[in-house]
């Protein structure tokens, strides 16, 4: 009950204006790690692999709010692989933006409720996924938290064959900058 009233209200912030971001200059990477170090002790037989660009410029960004954002993509990932599997996390440039992708071979989202999973109270309703626990708010707080800092968030998913969730967080200006040079 806490979690649900925690989570209405940081929403409620986001949607009214309210919340602010503190950005600086982050790693992403570490980012991606300390999410993982934080999933593991409660992840069972999920097996967690990276394949992080070494060279992924500095990202612009609330380091807080981005460990909120990765930490929600993970655990999901591990609730939503019961037996196991593997979840995978990934980074690399893409333009001005650093992608993230969390990938899990758990039990995967059907196509009709693709479109609705960033929907505030919106859980899929099907298969064992409709057992497992959840507010309903996660994703829409993710998806707002990661909008606020200019990025985009989408999944990709087959229902048996697991899911991916990508997004997008805005290069530092310095990195960007530098990353067009050296591609020039």
């Amino acid at each position: 009950m806490n979690r649900l009233i925690g989570d209405m209200l940081d929403l409620d912030r986001m949607e009214s204006g309210r919340m602010t971001m503190r950005t600086a200059d982050v790693d992403i990477n570490d980012i991606v790690m300390e999410a993982i170090s934080r999933a593991a002790p409660s992840a069972g037989a999920v097996e967690f692999k990276s394949d992080l660009d070494p060279r992924l410029p500095i990202v612009a960004g609330d380091r807080d709010r981005l460990i909120q954002v990765l930490s929600n993509l993970v655990n999901n990932a591990v609730k939503y692989s019961p037996d196991g599997g593997t979840v995978t996390l990934a980074s690399r440039a893409d333009g001005r933006f650093a992608l993230v992708s969390i990938t899990d071979t758990g039990l995967g989202i059907p196509q009709d409720e693709i479109g609705h999973v960033f929907e505030r109270f919106r859980r899929v309703r099907s298969g064992a996924a409709q057992s497992i626990p959840g507010t309903g708010l996660g994703l829409t707080i993710v998806k707002q938290i990661v909008e606020m800092h200019g990025g985009k968030i989408w999944v990709e998913s087959a229902v048996g064959h697991g899911s991916s969730f990508h997004f997008t967080i805005p290069l530092a200006p310095e990195s960007a900058n530098a990353l067009q040079l050296r591609h020039a």
